[in-house]
């Protein structure tokens, strides 16, 4: 194996400022993420970027199947690539793996481990 390989880049090493549970929507810069195991405030741990998961979805909203979705900073839940982003909101690195109705308060949706572009204040 190559001498340079460091790692397969869909687990990122993450210090949050809060703690956060196992299972949990966060962002890491530009990327958004689910918590791999309880990490405690200002220890590291690990966040998954890649891969289908289940996480929160902005109530009222419904998404198709391969539909592009926004990482909602304010909700900490994914909302449609066609509503308006605000401040901090993430857009441009996911998609809906199945459809969500309107009345569903979660999604599965694909994290592309992709940075996205944050919306400034």
């Amino acid at each position: 194996m190559a001498t340079n390989y460091i790692a397969s880049g869909d687990t990122l090493k993450h210090t949050p400022t809060t703690a956060v549970v196992s299972g949990q929507l966060l962002a890491v810069g530009a990327v958004p993420g689910v918590a791999i195991t309880d990490i405690a405030a200002g220890k590291t741990g690990a966040v998954r970027v890649i891969g289908a998961w289940q996480v929160p979805k902005v109530p009222g909203i419904a998404v198709t199947q391969g539909e592009a979705v926004n990482f909602d900073a304010s909700e900490v839940a994914f909302d449609s690539a066609t509503a308006t982003p605000a401040a901090g909101d993430i857009t441009g690195n996911a998609f809906a793996f199945a459809d969500a109705s309107e009345s569903a308060t979660s999604m599965v949706v694909v994290l592309t481990g992709v940075p996205g572009t944050v919306t400034a204040a």
